[in-house]
């Protein structure tokens, strides 16, 4: 067997900011565009996103990163 390493997992881990997870409503507010767009932009491959569960985030520098790329 082999022994155990310490692993970053038993360390206390701050999410930075832009590890923050976003709804839909939210990236609509910042993008100043519909929901409906904002789930067009997810289905277009355009805009990433994360499925936690039955809910659909999207990670604030994946927003920060589209916002950037100007599509």
């Amino acid at each position: 067997m082999h022994a155990r390493q310490p692993h970053s997992l038993n360390q206390p881990t701050t999410p930075t900011t832009d590890d923050r997870l976003l709804r839909a409503q939210e990236v609509a507010q910042m993008l100043a565009v519909s929901t409906r767009l904002v789930w067009r932009f997810r289905s277009e491959g355009k805009l990433p996103s994360v499925s936690i569960a039955r809910a659909t985030r999207f990670r604030l520098s994946d927003v920060k990163r589209f916002m950037q790329s100007g599509t």
